[in-house]
């Protein structure tokens, strides 16, 4: 137990910098294929996890929202757009 109280700030900063480019590459890929809402979960959760990185993650949040839009839009589904 005494062990686990000694992490190293700075290690666990580069862990949960590794996890949240896990969650944002799988977004990405989520993203390419047209699934936006795990996506966004997946954005979601890497700003979550990387708060320190959070400015960065939201603008791709917000990205990943826009095209969801768009493609909602193509779609003619102008209500879940919204």
């Amino acid at each position: 137990f005494g062990r686990a109280q000694q992490v190293d700030p700075a290690r666990a900063q580069t862990i949960a910098r590794r996890l949240a480019n896990v969650y944002l590459n799988r977004g990405t890929a989520r993203a390419n294929n047209g699934d936006y809402d795990s996506a966004l979960g997946d954005f979601r959760q890497a700003i979550e996890v990387d708060p320190a990185n959070a400015p960065t993650n939201r603008n791709k949040l917000a990205d990943l929202f826009h095209q969801r839009a768009v493609f909602k839009i193509n779609r003619g589904d102008f209500d879940a757009c919204i």
